[in-house]
């Protein structure tokens, strides 16, 4: 009995520790989520300490006599495993968006809520059979025959999120890899705990390992490493800094990059006489503009600042990156008109170039791009 005592006490104590570090990811995690990522990144976070938290009361009450144990320890079995596929299910949406870059529409959701909706079925018909789970009489927890088909149901969302986030990976360049590696170990770590847990009851890896995914997704992705800028949905200063370094390094020979820096001119009038949102949708629209006008170059698009966008072209001569300027104001005077608002948005455009032969430090590129572009401020 006192052993028995201990590994329950153990096994809760374990699921409170990550109660607490899931409590504190919840409560700090806004500040720095897009809407929908944070919507999505929160449910996987609130699900899972639902599920943590039955965990806890099943371990608490299973084997103990007292009046009433053996109904509760059914009822809350029952709602872990109702629960168990919610956090893996959300953990799947979030990494569709990330690869996917956009949010999942409605029937999307709608079509892999199915996989819950069929362990939900199995879980109702299990208080009349016992086929999931069963509790004896002495109030002890123990595995139905159908036991492992119910519980393999969340792998359905980790092997699919693993593979489009490593599919994704092969497609984009060395310097992203990394940040894809990183959300492929997110949802894979609960994978590797899931399989020790079916193979040794009683010992809590899925939910611990994915306790440790969700402050690995909010250190490495969340934090910046991941992210775009909300306002524009361009490229961050950070993925800006992490991008250039790369090139700058794979810069040989003939090659060349253009740095084109980018400012809105009386950004600030905007902002003083029609409002901050006013302000943000110049932004907005400038982002949109540089998307269009570069659509056919081999362009990097950032936000670097508050209005102050960069655009690294590779591979191209110094009469395309003139070209490409060109293109950009006469995009922005198209956008001026369809927008239809009281005041123009007007661009000041610097660069700066340098080719594998000739090549600076990017601190340098980007400081003579700064300087051509207050050149050429209103």
């Amino acid at each position: 009995m006192g052993v028995e005592f201990i590994n329950t006490f153990l096994y809760v104590e374990i699921d409170l520790f990550a109660l607490i570090i899931l409590f504190f990811l919840l409560t700090t995690g806004s500040k720095t989520f897009h809407q929908e990522e944070q919507k999505l990144y929160h449910q996987s976070v609130l699900t899972l300490i639902i599920v943590l938290a039955f965990d806890a009361v099943t371990w608490a009450v299973d084997g103990k006599n007292f009046s009433g144990g053996r109904e509760i320890n059914i009822i809350f079995e029952t709602l872990y495993w109702m629960a168990t596929l919610l956090p893996c299910y959300y953990g799947y949406l979030y990494c569709y968006e990330k690869v996917h870059e956009k949010k999942p529409s409605n029937q999307y959701r709608l079509f892999f809520y199915l996989p819950i909706l069929a362990g939900q079925i199995f879980l109702i018909c299990n208080l009349f059979t016992g086929s999931v789970f069963y509790v004896s009489k002495e109030n002890v927890y123990a595995r139905g025959p159908w036991y492992l088909p119910v519980g393999i149901l969340p792998f359905v969302y980790i092997v699919m999120a693993v593979f489009i986030v490593l599919r994704k990976s092969y497609r984009v360049h060395a310097y992203e890899k990394r940040q894809f590696y990183m959300l492929a170990i997110y949802m894979g770590l609960p994978f590797l705990g899931s399989l020790i847990q079916i193979a040794v009851y009683g010992v809590p890896t899925t939910w611990i390992c994915l306790t440790i995914s969700m402050v690995m997704c909010y250190l490495y992705v969340q934090n910046g490493d991941f992210a775009s800028d909300a306002t524009t949905k361009l490229n961050n200063r950070r993925r800006f800094d992490t991008y250039a370094a790369w090139k700058t390094t794979a810069l040989h020979g003939d090659a060349t990059m253009y740095l084109l820096m980018i400012d809105l001119n009386f950004f600030k009038a905007i902002n003083d006489n029609y409002g901050h949102k006013e302000g943000d949708e110049a932004l907005a629209r400038t982002a949109a503009v540089l998307k269009k006008a570069t659509a056919d170059r081999p362009a990097f698009l950032a936000r670097v600042g508050g209005d102050e966008f960069a655009v690294i072209l590779n591979g191209v001569n110094e009469q395309e990156v003139l070209d490409t300027i060109q293109d950009i104001h006469k995009t922005m005077q198209e956008a001026n008109i369809a927008a239809a608002r009281n005041y123009e948005v007007s661009l000041a455009i610097g660069y700066a170039g340098m080719s594998g032969n000739n090549k600076i430090s990017f601190d340098r590129l980007f400081s003579l791009a700064d300087r051509s572009m207050y050149e050429e401020k209103l």
